[in-house]
């Protein structure tokens, strides 16, 4: 609670400060609406899982990239061993959407893979290039950018269980200069979410068009 409290006491006195950010920014429309979209179709998101997206959307795919020269052949039998759980999970997250509120990126389910819709090669390409081409940010620029994300979500009153908890984490974690999360429990269980993140001009140019025949 009083984490809460803190965070939107800062989110206030910036408003304050700035008369005319008073009406609302580009940004905090943007974040809203990817917040109202995530709420929309995966309900039982909790702060944990509004993080994750976002944070995606920042860091793209790079940190689950190694720079050993087996990298590759490593992510693709990962990759190839995710698929064969695909069917049995029968997730019902869609075939690609975007992240946060910029859209850096896209999630691309692993269906789309394991049926053949999209060859494997293909998709383990636009992958690693995803991964080895974006420049990360700096943790201390993105722990700056999450606390004005989630004083707008705080602002928007969601009730997600476990706020303070998951809030402490996440604080906790960026004070580490670490920023990669898990999906929280509760939205494994529902979703049972297979994806991996494609650059969004990548996924537009060269996966997109397998998922429009």
């Amino acid at each position: 609670m009083i984490r809460r409290i803190l965070v939107t006491i800062a989110f206030m006195a910036a408003l304050m400060a700035c008369p005319s950010c008073s009406s609302e920014d580009p940004m905090t429309r943007q974040i809203k609406a990817a917040v109202s979209a995530q709420m929309k179709q995966y309900p039982e998101s909790t702060l944990k899982d509004l993080y994750k997206n976002f944070f995606q959307d920042a860091f793209g795919p790079g940190h689950l990239m190694s720079s050993s020269p087996d990298a590759r052949a490593n992510m693709a039998a990962y990759i190839s061993s995710e698929c064969r759980e695909v069917v049995e999970d029968n997730s019902p997250c869609p075939l690609y959407e975007s992240t946060g509120y910029v859209g850096r990126f896209y999630r691309v389910s692993l269906s789309a893979v394991e049926d053949g819709t999209i060859p494997f090669d293909v998709f383990l390409d636009a992958f690693v290039r995803s991964a080895e081409q974006f420049t990360l940010p700096p943790v201390d620029e993105w722990k700056v950018e999450w606390g004005k994300i989630e004083s707008i979500i705080v602002s928007l009153n969601l009730n997600l269980p476990d706020f303070e908890k998951d809030s402490e984490g996440i604080h906790n974690l960026l004070t580490s200069g670490e920023y990669a999360s898990h999906h929280s429990e509760s939205y494994q269980n529902a979703y049972k979410p297979h994806y991996r993140l494609i650059e969004k001009s990548i996924f537009e140019t060269e996966l997109l068009p397998y998922l429009q025949k």
